[in-house]
């Protein structure tokens, strides 16, 4: 019994030690809550160090790519209805191009050919036509000893469309590179009217930070963009339009979210509030910088910026504490409600593989 209540004691001694341990991660050095200005600048030291890592990585490069290629926005004349279905198109396709010089403009159906089966849909081409999106329009003699290195593994996908824009899409895939992973990709995308519509896509990077975007129109309008990392939100940025009882017009509310700070305008209020660790901070003064050029509510942050009045009187703006984070954030943004490989290499593989046009 003697055995058991030391053992007791020494469970309750390490889970109290463990419970300061983490009190202390959102403390100061002295036990006291952090201050706006201490949390400000440790959140945004976290956030940078954060996107440098996302922004040397092959993931940052893919999310970033365009091209002229052919969508396959094909599926969407108005007068189809179909459905593709990953039964219907499952297999493992290679990249497999004709050995003379040829101009191929928009026919990808011709420089792929199934290699395999599989119960997802496989698609193996090189790293270096993926990345250079021009490359895929001249074909060489060289490019067949190009190695099929980069891979992307489609393990959910569907696609169903009626009428043009009403649409179902899902798709999740993991990419690599040279058997080296670059990312996993979620993309959700429903459409059913013409006045509802709702997207949300995710990449994670294999050193565990995740970024999503997300989109949805009705009543209420609203956008979301946020980088995480494995515990915590590093960032996110909210904005919803909301649709007020007997008025034409929207009220804005706006919500920024850096590690335990939250920003915050309410609908209907003129000004923005700022909480640490959900408490109010009374003393902090709050002013936006909005230049007349912002043209739209897609932001982070655009031409928007918050300066911050702190409690000893000192002044900085968020834009100034991320640094160049801001711009990196502001493009990948854009990236996730398009994201090239998905609508202009998946999808359109698919949907000629589902014509029969790549066997």
């Amino acid at each position: 019994m003697k055995k058991r209540n030391v053992i007791l004691s020494m469970v309750l001694f390490l889970s109290i030690l463990a419970w300061q341990c983490s009190k202390q991660s959102t403390t100061s050095s002295v036990g006291a809550p952090r201050s706006l200005k201490a949390s400000l600048t440790i959140n945004s030291e976290k956030l940078s160090k954060a996107v440098n890592i996302i922004a040397q990585s092959n993931g940052s490069k893919l999310l970033n790519l365009n091209s002229s290629l052919k969508s396959a926005s094909i599926m969407a004349d108005p007068i189809f209805k179909d459905s593709i279905t990953l039964a219907t198109i499952r297999g493992i396709y290679e990249y497999k191009p004709v050995t003379y010089h040829n101009w191929c403009y928009n026919c990808l159906s011709k420089l792929f050919t199934k290699t395999g089966n599989s119960d997802s849909l496989i698609v193996k081409l090189p790293s270096e036509k993926i990345f250079y999106p021009y490359r895929f329009e001249t074909v060489v003699p060289a490019d067949s000893t190009l190695k099929n290195n980069f891979v992307i593994a489609a393990s959910a996908y569907h696609y169903y469309f009626n009428k043009g824009f009403l649409h179902d899409y899902n798709l999740t895939a993991g990419v690599s590179v040279s058997d080296s992973a670059v990312g996993n990709l979620h993309i959700q995308s429903t459409a059913t009217s013409l006045l509802n519509y709702a997207y949300a896509s995710a990449f994670t990077f294999p050193s565990g930070y995740t970024l999503q975007s997300n989109i949805t129109s009705g009543d209420t309008v609203s956008y979301s963009f946020s980088l995480s990392s494995i515990t915590e939100t590093l960032l996110k940025e909210s904005i919803n339009l909301i649709q007020t009882t007997g008025s034409r017009f929207r009220e804005r509310e706006y919500i920024l979210d850096i590690g335990n700070v939250e920003f915050k305008k309410a609908a209907g209020a003129d000004t923005l509030i700022v909480y640490v660790s959900g408490v109010l901070q009374t003393k902090a003064k709050i002013i936006v910088i909005d230049q007349p050029s912002n043209t739209g509510d897609v932001s982070i942050f655009r031409n928007r910026d918050i300066q911050v009045t702190f409690d000893d009187g000192t002044t900085a703006t968020i834009s100034s504490l991320i640094g160049p984070s801001l711009t990196v954030l502001g493009t990948l943004s854009g990236s996730l409600q398009d994201v090239y490989f998905a609508s202009n290499l998946v999808n359109y593989i698919a949907w000629n593989i589902y014509k029969n046009r790549i066997n």
